[in-house]
């Protein structure tokens, strides 16, 4: 698949805006983290395994499989908001 077909296509087109929205709020729990008094020497990482937290992009890896599962057999709504996240 060519570099160029995966930016113009829509599908991945949307692709690339939700993984855009992932790495911007991913900043924000990094910062906030980093905030934390007990926390502000350690890695990323570290904060995150001493907080019992997850990264977005690892929680995102491990809900997108059940979401797509769940919309394949009809256990969401698919059309539920779906127009206005594509229409940004």
């Amino acid at each position: 698949m060519s570099h160029h077909y995966l930016n113009t296509h829509p599908v991945f087109g949307h692709l690339n805006y939700f993984v855009s929205q992932i790495k911007k709020t991913e900043s924000v729990q990094r910062r906030f983290t980093k905030r934390l008094l007990c926390y502000c020497g350690l890695q990323y990482s570290e904060r995150l395994a001493k907080l019992g937290a997850d990264s977005l992009e690892l929680r995102r890896l491990r809900l997108d499989p059940i979401y797509v599962y769940k919309l394949l057999f009809g256990m969401v709504d698919a059309d539920a908001g779906l127009p206005a996240l594509l229409s940004k």
